[in-house]
């Protein structure tokens, strides 16, 4: 028997994305869906603001009351003089008015190089982390219209940042805690470089003192009375110390897994524990004010406590959020996304598109195959399960069926499934009565079976490095292969319409001709690819961080790119509504996307196949966490691509306790990754999505 509790550490802030990007050609967002997972969290009065996405929720008590959309990504917030400051990703500071607490709304900011991470205000004095464009300074005399002063790169990486006694001090992962004197803001001067026993991943000061949170290494306290001679550092054992927050003599630390420890800094030099309230989940982040304490957990939501007595929080309510985006199919105008909590759905004919039901699921819904009066959802180690949709706005979960290895795809057709697992081939399950479905046979493809497409009685599988599987499915019970076709990089999406078949993966998209297995055209692109969707002349291609690219495949030699949309965090899945493309943002939910009607129909003079989508370069989180319970002796941890190929072994000896194992993401690309737990009673193999 297992546990296992995977989360992507330090790689949330890392994923470039814009609302109006200018890396876009002829298409445009015609609607959105803002959703997410919690990424930051500020505290006015009794009203917690939570980045979630591209919005900021305002939430009182535990509503969600409005949101507020960002050009980009929320990933820090701070509450000042009125105005609420968030660090929105590639969009770099946007600035929103709080005249009216309950209905912010953006007023002003300024749009910086690389992407904003965090942001610290001091006076008239304002500090941007941007990750490797390194630290801008700004002059915020007018908040509405703040004026750049400098910026300098301290680091290879400026995770965070703080003000305290007119220097400026950055968390700057492992190159430890950098201060700068900002005296002179216009020419800013390194005074302090200190290196921290692990990466320095968030900073937070009071008084003469900073504190830098550590990760798994704890936190250092330093005395910077004299900023150019700090005193030695005092390490304190805060394990999984991510973010703190300080009002008055309270404070908090976020401790990701280990929870929030809230603190007496009456001496900041010397904070002292008061509690440690349980958090369930993976708190990220922490914000306190006026006796109340809201905390951020990545896929939980914000939880809210009562702190007036600090020795003993009492906890007051949670609003969840959906968090990340994992799937997504479309029926006429209503998407079916399937996200970590559940099976959303979604009406797109409007703008915004509006939240029609849900149906909670106890594991996150990986892929989503839509039946006549209800959807397959693959559910992992749960199997699939069947969820009525004859109603969208009362969805119920009828059952599950439990199937071997775990179900990550899911493709249906009539009253037949086709279930794609991690390492049990394509399970066949009859869902002519979807109350009661049955398993009747296996296709025993090589794993994984990362996506499946349907159409009459073709089925096209992806399966990684193994490449794409055509088979004949006439009698569903006797599944046929009739063709196997390997591409570079593997593949990791399929679409079919007709017998047209398009696949695509790391080495781009290409399509083919399922009757003749005429191979048709490649198109490279310049991000991998995960997902495509086909239409009588277009084929869209979900693709990473570059965002949906669209293909015109009027002629079936000469294939374009008629457009791109450079506007996602990381565009992992895509579905067609109409000729509307629809993506899928691992972070922030859906967009309908529309094409130029003149690039849908106008071939170029000269076809260029082979044009890649140029957007710039990101990096790569370092690490994937893993949480182990081992049981019945020793326990064996991989971290496995879709490939097959295996990125790190550990050995856990047995334990009555959590271990943490860490992989190094720094070699790996984004996508999809495979953790497997080997011990004495058997393994287990769950997904989980690397972003960068």
């Amino acid at each position: 028997m297992f546990v296992l509790l995977v989360v992507i550490l330090a790689g949330l802030p890392g994923q470039p994305e814009s609302a109006v990007p200018p890396d876009s050609l002829n298409m445009t967002a015609v609607s959105r869906w803002d959703r997410g997972a919690a990424q930051a969290v500020a505290i006015s009065d009794s009203i917690t603001y939570l980045g979630s996405g591209t919005s900021v929720l305002v939430i009182r008590d535990s509503v969600s009351i409005f949101a507020a959309p960002l050009p980009g990504q929320c990933q820090a917030l701070l509450v000042d003089g009125g105005r609420l400051y968030a660090a929105a990703g590639k969009a770099g500071l946007v600035v929103l008015d709080l005249t009216d607490p309950e209905r912010p709304h953006p007023v002003g900011g300024l749009d910086l190089p690389g992407y904003a991470l965090d942001f610290a205000k001091s006076g008239n004095l304002g500090a941007v982390a941007s990750a490797d464009y390194g630290v801008t300074l700004l002059d915020l005399s007018d908040p509405v219209r703040p004026r750049l002063i400098s910026s300098f790169i301290p680091a290879e990486s400026s995770n965070a940042v703080t003000i305290a006694g007119g220097s400026v001090y950055i968390a700057c992962g492992g190159e430890g805690l950098v201060g700068v004197d900002a005296s002179r803001p216009e020419s800013p001067g390194v005074a302090l470089r200190l290196p921290t026993p692990g990466p320095a991943e968030n900073v937070a000061a009071k008084d003469s003192i900073v504190y830098v949170m550590c990760g798994d290494s704890g936190a250092l306290v330093v005395n910077i009375a004299s900023p150019q001679h700090p005193s030695q550092p005092t390490r304190i054992g805060w394990l999984g110390a991510q973010e703190m927050a300080i009002s008055g003599s309270l404070a908090a630390v976020a401790c990701g897994w280990n929870g929030v420890r809230v603190l007496d800094v009456s001496d900041p030099a010397r904070p002292v524990g008061l509690s440690i309230p349980a958090v369930p989940g993976y708190a990220r982040n922490v914000a306190v004010g006026q006796g109340l304490m809201s905390v951020g957990v990545v896929l939980g939501g914000v939880l809210r406590y009562d702190v007036s007595a600090p020795g003993s929080p009492v906890f007051l309510n949670r609003c969840g959020v959906p968090g990340y985006t994992i799937d997504v199919a479309v029926s006429d105008s209503i998407a079916w996304v399937g996200m970590t909590d559940g099976l959303h759905a979604v009406d797109l004919s409007r703008n915004p598109a509006r939240d029609i039901g849900f149906c909670p699921l106890s594991r996150a819904a990986s892929g989503v195959g839509l039946g006549p009066n209800f959807a397959a959802v693959a559910l992992g180690d749960l199997g699939v399960g069947i969820v009525r949709t004859d109603d969208p706005h009362q969805l119920v979960l009828d059952t599950t069926l439990l199937v071997p290895g775990n179900a990550i795809s899911v493709a249906v057709q009539d009253s037949w499934a086709f279930v794609g697992t991690v390492d049990s081939g394509v399970q066949v399950v009859v869902v002519g009565s979807p109350e009661l479905p049955r398993r009747v046979g296996v296709l025993p493809l090589p794993m994984p079976i990362l996506d499946i497409a349907l159409e009459g009685s073709l089925l096209a599988v992806a399966a990684g490095d193994s490449g794409l599987w055509l088979v004949d499915v006439a009698d569903p019970r006797l599944p046929v292969v009739t063709a196997r076709f390997v591409s570079p990089g593997g593949v990791t999406g399929v679409s079919v319409k007709g017998s047209r078949v398009a696949a695509c993966g790391i080495g781009g998209v290409f399509m083919l001709d399922a009757v003749s297995k005429v191979f048709y055209w490649r198109v490279p692109l310049a991000a991998a690819a995960w997902n495509v969707a086909l239409t009588d002349t277009l084929c869209y291609v979900a693709t990473d961080w570059a965002g949906i690219v669209a293909v015109n495949t009027r002629n079936s030699l000469y294939p374009w790119v008629a457009g791109w949309y450079g506007g996602a965090t990381i565009a992992g899945g895509v579905a067609v509504v109409g000729n509307d493309a629809v993506m899928a943002d691992v972070y922030s939910g859906l967009t309908r996307l529309r094409l130029e009607p003149a690039a849908a129909v106008q071939e170029p003079t000269r076809p260029e196949p082979g044009v890649p989508v140029v957007v710039p370069p990101v990096s790569v989180p370092p690490t994937v966490s893993v949480q182990v319970m081992p049981s019945g002796g020793p326990t064996f941890v991989s971290l496995i691509d879709a490939a097959g190929r295996c990125h790190g072994k550990v050995l856990l000896a047995q334990a009555a306790e959590w271990q943490q194992v860490g992989f190094d993401a720094f070699p790996l690309g984004a996508g999809t990754y495979f953790v497997r737990v080997e011990g004495q009673t058997g393994a287990r193999v769950y997904r989980t999505q690397l972003v960068r």
